[in-house]
């Protein structure tokens, strides 16, 4: 139940961002730190997809599923 809890409220906040933003100027362009964080995210986000393509190794593989078991 705490882990629903957490994942909602994880999501709440999220969700109240928008709002808590009061600054005056309201495009990315003109905030120079949203856009580092947008190319550090799109970034992770292919580094991630190329990770996730490919075959599970030695140590993860079925070998090691054998062990737990």
């Amino acid at each position: 139940m705490k882990g629903v809890l957490t994942m909602f409220s994880a999501i709440l906040a999220l969700l109240t961002l928008p709002y808590l933003d009061l600054s005056n100027l309201r495009g990315n362009p003109f905030k120079p730190l949203m856009k580092v964080s947008f190319l550090i995210f799109v970034a992770n986000f292919f580094i991630l997809m190329k990770l996730g393509s490919l075959h599970v190794e030695e140590p993860y593989g079925a070998n090691f599923y054998r062990y737990l078991f």
